[in-house]
């Protein structure tokens, strides 16, 4: 390492960027880092994560509220839009204004709403490089964010104009161009994103598509086509300079450095097209921990005492799918199929863990453990669970990823459908997976009636990820001039 201590910029868009990378930032601190850290969400969590940046010494900088977003009003139930009375509500000369563009005159309607989109996109654009000149990093990290309009565009785009290192920090495996692909079309399909991506949604879009026809991607079964996000977002964010691409290509080409956590990652990159030389297989910091975890006595002990468990007792993972949370399904089918799905594993007499995704509020969860008996509360995160456990439930998730490298019996249930062409990123073949609640009935008896020996966790063999990040963080930024005495000037 370099004697200059590295003064490090680090944006949080989403709650699972830091806790894949929470691990890599204690590995920060020990090595002498300067940090500051932005976290773009509120809400459940989000408080605990900041006071854990604080104990570590690290600056912990509060966003302006319009660019933080609630991870909370997504976990709540809603009730049916017949129940609620529309709130009366004094439209103002511009609103009125806008409604008689969108009603007599759509395409006007669209113009209308990217000059207002440029105005506040420039007044971000300052907001990104008035505070970039003020951290005056050497580098800035960020997790695979895909966003328009946010923090992470404006911090990205002043760093990558004042030439400041940008790094994406490993997160989930799937990532790349045909993945994105899949993944939006499906969450048009679903409803999931709005139809202004659709390049027929109206005559703004139909010309839009006729002149930056490369901005679309066609959907060879269906035949229709879709832009990434609405036209009108991408073209603002790059008139602005907040957004370099057309979107489809994540994480971004212009990061300098893109850790992968998995060699299925690899994959999906070189598949995408993406430049190589940027790309680095480093694995993923949060396993750092389990790992060290399994061969450590006393950490072992504590993990058990944690999930209220003896020591070293059998027990089976429940990975949860936020359907209702991610609006795949209403909460009604949610509960319905959650509470049966919990049974049949509750049915095995072994003591079942939950694993919530982020947007699940576990005050929503915790009558589990009264009805069923399931473990609800407790501070572990998915990977450490399924290192200790006898077998997994999991939902078709990225975090399937530790049941391959632990080896783990693991079944999938897929009750919402993905389509064939999603699961191929999954790697799916290698799983049972049930597609409805018998057929996982049945598949989870016949697994655990087979259940054997654990595999000996000495067999598990990974690199530590932060110090093969840390020691590429510190290889770029020795090719660069200004490693030692770095102040930005955007």
């Amino acid at each position: 390492m370099t004697s200059s201590p590295v003064r490090a910029l680090f944006d949080f868009s989403a709650p699972a960027y830091f806790t894949e990378a929470e691990p890599f930032l204690t590995a920060c601190r020990d090595a002498g880092w300067h940090c500051e850290v932005v976290f773009e969400w509120s809400g459940r969590g989000c408080d605990e994560m900041k006071a854990r940046c604080r104990a570590l010494g690290f600056t912990v900088t509060e966003l302006p509220d319009d660019l933080v977003y609630s991870i909370d009003e997504v976990s709540q139930p809603q009730a049916s839009p017949a129940s609620q009375p529309p709130a009366a509500q004094a439209l103002g000369p511009r609103q009125r204004l806008y409604r008689a563009m969108q009603r007599y005159s759509p395409a006007l309607a669209r113009l209308a709403e990217l000059t207002v989109l440029l105005r506040r996109l420039s007044g971000l654009r300052r907001w990104g490089e008035d505070f970039v000149r003020r951290a005056r990093p050497n580098v800035v990290l960020f997790g695979p964010f895909n966003s328009y309009g946010r923090a992470a565009n404006a911090l990205f785009g002043a760093a990558k104009r004042a030439g400041i290192a940008r790094v994406c920090m490993p997160s989930l495996p799937l990532m790349g161009e045909p993945y994105q692909i899949l993944e939006r079309f499906e969450s048009e399909r679903r409803g999931i994103i709005g139809p202004k991506v659709r390049t027929n949604y109206d005559l703004f879009n139909r010309v839009c598509s006729l002149l930056l026809r490369s901005w679309t991607r066609t959907n060879g079964r269906d035949g229709f086509s879709l832009f990434h996000r609405d036209p009108v977002e991408i073209i603002a964010g790059r008139l602005s300079g907040l957004n370099f691409t057309d979107g489809w290509q994540k994480p971004s080409p212009f990061f300098d450095r893109v850790f992968l956590p998995t060699p299925q990652s690899v994959r999906c990159l070189e598949t995408a097209n993406f430049p190589m030389e940027r790309a680095v297989m480093t694995g993923m910091p949060r396993m750092d921990a389990v790992l060290s975890s399994l061969t450590d006595q006393r950490r072992r002990e504590e993990f058990f005492r944690s999930i209220r468990l003896p020591v070293g007792a059998p027990y089976i993972v429940l990975n949860v799918e936020p359907a209702a949370e991610h609006h795949v399904a209403n909460w009604d089918d949610h509960w319905f199929n959650f509470k049966r799905t919990l049974g049949i594993a509750s049915s095995a007499r072994l003591p079942v863990v939950l694993s919530l995704h982020p947007l699940c509020a576990p005050e929503n969860y915790h009558f589990a453990e009264a009805e069923f008996g399931a473990i609800v509360s407790h501070p572990r995160n998915i990977y450490e669970l399924v290192a200790h456990s006898v077998l997994v439930v999991s939902n078709v998730c990225s975090t399937l990823l530790p049941t391959q490298i632990f080896q783990k019996p693991t079944i999938v249930y897929d009750f919402y459908g993905v389509p064939n062409n999603v699961s191929q990123f999954f790697g799916l073949d290698r799983y049972a997976v049930c597609k409805t609640l018998d057929s996982f009935e049945k598949e989870f008896k016949e697994m655990v009636a087979s259940l054997s020996v654990r595999r000996a966790v000495e067999d598990v063999h990974l690199q530590a990820a932060s110090r093969v990040m840390l020691d590429e963080i510190d290889a770029l930024l020795a090719t660069r001039q200004d490693r030692h005495e770095h102040v930005a000037q955007v």
